[in-house]
């Protein structure tokens, strides 16, 4: 994809009526010129280029304006799109801004707000480095043993003593089951859970990302099952908030007070029939739960052992932190996706997924799908103030590194993010030796570019598609699956919006989003440009990292 270097993305701060139009920009000699872009080829523009970006004349163009400054607040910044020469639409804003642009749909999850609170605890120790956090490992793994357990949601500080009894010991992880629940699994049950734990999730994070620290010296990973973890919130708050699966917490590698375990766990829920902790839950919906939280975990203990522990340096960024553990849960579903080829391991032989890799790829397809359908409105490259990034965050980091995996080819690209020290968009730099602009700019071409209707995949070249994932096709079987009802209200999460070529329309988006348009240039015009402005004419300076990013699209 071509780079046009130099654009002056200017944005509007209020609705263009609440003041003075400036009068519109002629096109200057700073102009780009993308007219003899081909069908299914792209660009991406910025600096002064984007004063006026001349456009082949009767031609089809998705036109992708994005805003990446790192230091912009978290707000909708609002902009003028059109013709430079045109008049200003009427057209009402955006359907999904609301009264207060700074609003956030919905709470947090429980299973968010605990991964905030514990990503932020993490943020605040001061540990020792790896050498120094050594403890000396017992000469045979304990068949009993007492765990200190995270016991409030709302003190990170606050714990619980328990006592454990050893059912599972593999090659590179140990189950304990708390002696409260320890009649609900029977052998054959854990058996089961630690072969897969151990002989197959494992190995998928471990050959990822790398490998893990190991603090106690017993080369393993302690997989906990507590109902210290179901009872973190209560029966009413699990219905209303849910229910946290399990979690990683640092402070067991960090630091050395009594209450530290000292080594690496990763606490999980236990079945609960009766609801005895809090809301119920049976064997099956435990067993679903859990593949998909334990890689996703495992992902932050990996990570905090690379950054924290092995380097001294902080805890990776947030967004780069959960889209990676996103993306093990999708590695995950990736091992059993090659184990059972269609129609095997499928309740339903016309099923994309197989039935072991669903619970582990489901949550990512929705998150997405959510996050391409109100993209202006949540950030990848940030998180909403006072959140771990709400769940369409997660999802679009999880994308935009699934987009990143095809388009570098790269089989060491997450180990490489993983154990890097710089954080955030300058990991992803350092790891691709490309600036995270560009990338950003072909992702979210490659949205609408993965198999565009009517034409070959292969039609729009690699970097401006997924390889890994046809979005098309798996958006749409949610849709014939869940449908409006369920949180899928339409085939396609993306619905761009018409730009009319005789007018300047508004638009808005947060730092770290984009927002799609779609353009037909008039014929007979060989002339036509596209400008983005703002109402006040006043431009942003190079800080706010503002870029449009442009596909011709064939004509229908």
């Amino acid at each position: 994809m071509q780079t046009v270097i130099g654009l002056a993305l200017t944005l509007a701060t209020a609705c263009a009526s609440d003041r003075p139009i400036a009068p519109a920009t002629k096109c200057s000699g700073a102009s780009a010129d993308l007219s003899t872009l081909a069908v299914f080829d792209g660009a991406t523009v910025r600096g002064s280029a984007l004063e006026c970006i001349r456009l082949a004349e009767n031609a089809e163009y998705i036109v992708v304006p994005q805003l990446l400054g790192a230091t912009l607040p978290y707000v909708y910044q609002k902009f003028l799109i059109g013709a430079p020469d045109a008049t200003i639409s009427t057209q009402p804003m955006i359907a999904s801004l609301t009264a207060n642009e700074d609003a956030m749909p919905s709470f947090p999850s429980t299973q968010e707000r605990l991964h905030g609170l514990l990503r932020e605890r993490e943020r605040l120790l001061r540990p020792r480095r790896t050498a120094e956090m050594r403890v000396e490992a017992d000469v045979a793994d304990p068949v009993s043993r007492d765990f200190s357990v995270l016991a409030s949601l709302s003190d990170v500080t606050k714990f619980a003593k328990i006592t454990t009894a050893l059912r599972f010991a593999g090659t590179h992880v140990l189950l304990y089951v708390d002696e409260r629940t320890a009649s609900i699994y029977t052998d054959d049950e854990l058996l089961a859970l630690g072969k897969q734990f151990d002989e197959q999730l494992y190995g998928v994070d471990h050959a990822a990302f790398g490998p893990e620290s190991d603090i106690d010296g017993n080369g393993k990973v302690i997989v906990l099952f507590t109902p210290a973890v179901n009872a973190l919130v209560s029966a009413s708050e699990c219905a209303t908030f849910g229910f946290a699966t399990g979690f990683f917490y640092g402070f067991d590698l960090a630091s050395t007070a009594p209450e530290s375990n000292k080594g690496e766990v990763f606490y999980a829920m236990t079945p609960d029939p009766q609801g005895t902790y809090s809301c119920a839950h049976t064997e099956a919906d435990v067993a679903a739960l859990l593949p998909a939280t334990f890689v996703h975990e495992f992902q932050h203990m990996i990570s905090y052992g690379q950054h924290v522990l092995a380097k001294g340096l902080p805890p990776e960024v947030p967004w780069l932190n959960e889209g990676l553990s996103h993306m093990a849960e999708e590695l995950a579903s990736l091992y059993y996706e090659a184990r059972y080829p269609p129609p095997s391991g499928r309740t339903n032989p016309l099923q994309i997924f197989p039935d072991s890799a669903s619970p582990l790829i489901i949550g990512n397809l929705f998150n997405s799908y959510r996050y391409l359908r109100f993209s202006e409105q949540y950030s990848i490259s940030s998180c909403a103030p006072g959140s771990f990034c709400a769940t369409p965050e997660r999802g679009g980091a999880w994308l935009f590194l699934r987009w990143l995996a095809d388009d570098t080819a790269d089989p060491r690209l997450f180990e490489k993010l993983v154990q890097a020290s710089d954080p955030g968009t300058e990991n992803i730099e350092q790891a691709t030796g490309r600036t995270f602009g560009d990338l950003f700019g072909e992702f979210a071409l490659a949205v609408w570019g993965d198999s565009i209707v009517g034409a070959p995949r292969t039609s729009t070249r690699a970097a401006l598609r997924f390889s890994g994932r046809n979005l098309r096709r798996i958006y749409n079987a949610m849709y014939e699956t869940y449908g409006p009802l369920r949180g899928v209200p339409q085939r396609f999460p993306v619905s761009p919006i018409e730009l009319d070529p005789a007018t300047r329309r508004e638009g808005a988006m947060r730092p770290g989003s984009f927002q799609v348009f779609h353009l037909r240039t008039p014929a007979n015009h060989s002339g036509f440009a596209l400008g983005l402005t703002s109402d006040s004419g006043e431009p942003l300076s190079a800080a706010h990292g503002a870029q449009v990013s442009i596909l011709r699209v064939p004509l229908p």
